[in-house]
């Protein structure tokens, strides 16, 4: 399957699930932050697509060579700061040990351009929420697929005869008649 936007980010999200790193239903493919208000539960995981930038590589035929910008948002929650500091740390090194020890993921692209982490907290009056933020700068191939409609039904082929045929041996001409898939 061609890389695309959307297949990096659900590849994503499938390898982090499968990782176990946050509690079964805590990783999220979406830009809805779901860390408001006291139903919130930590630590959690949310992946989204943050753009990409392509240069052209061809002068005839579309080949880009695409930088894809993904971040993988954690969220904590504890009761102290260094505690809080603690869990954003192990979060953000579990996340990047799940995916730079991973040899499958790495081979879908031809370069990790760039990994960037930040941190934030959010302080409240009973417990404090945190997050760490990993921007990933993936690197790979992109070349679009056109879209075009199915107009060629039937093909013409003539045949030239080299000297020494005979119209018993082959046909002087054919047609086929394509069927769709």
């Amino acid at each position: 399957m061609p890389l695309t936007t959307t297949t990096i980010r659900t590849d994503l999200k499938a390898r982090l699930i499968a990782a176990a790193l946050v509690p079964a239903g805590h990783v999220f493919d979406s830009r809805i932050i779901p860390i408001e208000g006291d139903g919130a539960e930590f630590p959690l995981l949310i992946i989204e697509s943050m753009g990409h930038d392509d240069d052209n590589l061809s002068v005839g035929l579309p080949h880009w060579k695409r930088l894809e910008r993904v971040t993988i948002q954690g969220a904590a929650e504890a009761a102290s700061e260094a505690a809080l500091a603690a869990a954003l740390d192990a979060l953000k090194d579990s996340v990047l040990n799940a995916l730079l020890l991973d040899s499958e993921w790495i081979k879908k692209f031809e370069k990790i351009v760039k990994i960037e982490t930040d941190f934030t907290a959010i302080y409240k009056a009973d417990r404090l929420r945190g997050g760490v933020i990993i921007t990933l700068s993936l690197q790979y191939r992109y070349q679009p697929v056109p879209v075009a409609e199915d107009t060629l039904s039937k093909v013409h082929i003539d045949y030239e005869l080299h000297p020494g045929a005979t119209p018993e041996t082959v046909e002087a001409t054919q047609d086929l008649t394509l069927a769709a898939p």
